[in-house]
Formats: C-alpha cells, structure tokens, sequence
C-alpha cells in the first residue's frame, strides 16, 4: 500500500514538531512487517523562523527521510493539492 499525506500545517508540521506523520510512521513500524510506502515529493517542515517550508529539524532526527514524504503546504489545503495527487502517489 502507498500512503500519501495530504493537507495543510497539520500536515506539513513545524520546525521541532513530530507531526501526526511520525506518529502514523510509529504506528505501521508497530503493526508488523506489512508492506507499505510513504510517497510524496516533499520532507520538510515549515520553518516559521525564516516563513519557509524549508526545514529538516524533525522532533526526533532518527525520523527516516523515506517516512517523511508528503504532499502538503502550510495555509495549503488538501483542495489546492487534489489536480497533482494522482501524480505524487505514481511517483
């Protein structure tokens, strides 16, 4: 199965957060050896330091760069995302 995390700031998270993609990330580990996929062509957080969607400083570092991916944007619902979905989950 592939996954593909869509949304807004609650998607995207913030500089230091572990977003509710980490916990999810948790809870597939958790479950057992079931095969899945986190897809997405974006990992960063929102910084609002420097107002940009460029930060890497995930709560817990030990977040694998796979498990990161998403496709969402801060003040960027899921409707603003829906005409590039089909693609980001192909890719």
């Amino acid at each position: 199965m592939r996954f593909l995390p869509v949304g807004d700031s609650m998607t995207i998270g913030a500089t230091g957060d572990f977003t509710w993609r980490y916990r999810l990330w948790q809870h597939f580990e958790a479950v057992g050896p079931a095969p899945y996929e986190i897809v997405g062509p974006r990992t960063t957080l929102y910084d609002p330091g420097t107002d940009t969607a460029l930060s890497d400083a995930y709560a817990d570092p030990s977040f694998p760069p796979a498990a990161r991916r998403h496709l969402a944007g801060w003040g960027v619902g899921w409707l603003h995302m829906a005409p590039v979905i089909s693609d980001a989950v192909r890719e």
